[in-house]
């Protein structure tokens, strides 16, 4: 089997996946894909905890339906994503001699205007995104740590080898996404044989998306206590800083709403300040007040007499409570 036999040590250090949370997967979420002229067993093995794909250059694509170049890769399937922060890790091993491949894609979901937003291309012994920017120089016989880092929100891919960062950028974005692997024969520079293994694989989601049921009750503490502790700013409705205030004050309660819906929401850390209104005082939480308010900005965050934010209080002289 395979084009090769040669063997290394596996190697790695740091740890990209720190802030991360595992997502589970099983032998059922590792959808092969091989060429069809053939039985899958004469291009894929799975031995011994690790997955070993090939493709000869004159081999056929993996359907009848499709005219893409030759593949032996994994479609991660039922790990589809459309938000989130989301990781690729695994063990990759490349043979000397393999060039003209693809070894691990993010793909676009079926019928987008662009097929992937990452592609880890191998010519001649690197490791490069898509025919581009080198990423990692000598990937050839040696197992490597591979961990890609993929941020919807802000439409940009990390890509660390063996813990290190060695490659970043923006890429297009799309409606959804999901993980593939292994060998997909590329336009030029082939080999006449591809071959990758894998071992280890495994995804990731970031833990402010995938516990936000769990963390998602300081942050509705933090509006409750937000709107309970300002309604002083109401009797002084014959006041247009007062109103202005207020709208401020609901303003930064709603952003702060809309980041636990949309997962933003450690923007939104509680810290308690307490506001000293003519002998009053009123708790509340600063970056409430920072999110929509410049007077509560500058007060917080610049050095306005009224302020005394390292104590945690802040006094507002102007007003009666």
């Amino acid at each position: 089997m395979g084009c090769t036999f040669l063997v290394a040590a596996r190697g790695g250090s740091g740890n990209p996946t720190a802030g991360f949370e595992k997502v589970e997967l099983t032998d059922g979420d590792f959808q092969v894909q091989s060429p069809f002229n053939v039985p899958e067993s004469q291009r894929f093995q799975y031995r011994n905890g690790v997955r070993t794909f090939w493709v000869h250059r004159n081999d056929k694509p993996f359907n009848t339906a499709t005219h893409t170049n030759p593949r032996s890769e994994v479609r991660l399937r039922g790990h589809d994503y459309s938000s989130g922060v989301w990781q690729f890790e695994g063990y990759g091993y490349i043979p000397s001699g393999t060039s003209g491949a693809s070894v691990m894609q993010i793909h676009n979901q079926e019928g987008a205007a662009h097929s992937t937003v990452l592609m880890l291309h191998v010519y001649n012994g690197v490791l490069r995104f898509y025919s581009g920017a080198e990423v990692e120089p000598d990937i050839y016989n040696r197992w490597f740590r591979l961990n890609v880092v993929h941020n919807v929100r802000t439409s940009t891919v990390t890509v660390y080898v063996d813990g290190k960062h060695k490659f970043g950028t923006s890429v297009t974005p799309s409606d959804s996404y999901y993980f593939k692997f292994g060998v997909y024969m590329q336009h030029h520079d082939q080999s006449s044989c591809m071959e990758s293994r894998w071992t280890n694989v495994t995804l990731y989601r970031h833990i402010s998306i995938t516990s936000r049921r769990d963390r998602s009750r300081p942050v509705l503490v933090s509006i409750l206590i937000f709107f309970d502790y300002f309604p002083c700013i109401d009797f002084m409705a014959d006041n247009e800083v007062a109103k202005k205030a207020a709208e401020d004050v609901e303003a930064a309660a709603a952003a702060a709403a809309l980041a636990l819906l949309t997962g933003g929401y450690d923007l939104f850390i509680p810290y308690l300040l307490v506001y000293v209104v003519t002998g009053h005082k009123f708790s509340t939480h600063h970056w409430l007040c920072v999110a929509r308010s410049p007077v509560f900005n500058a007060e917080l965050f610049h050095s306005m007499k009224e302020s005394d934010v390292a104590a945690g209080v802040v006094g507002i002289g102007d007003m009666e409570a």
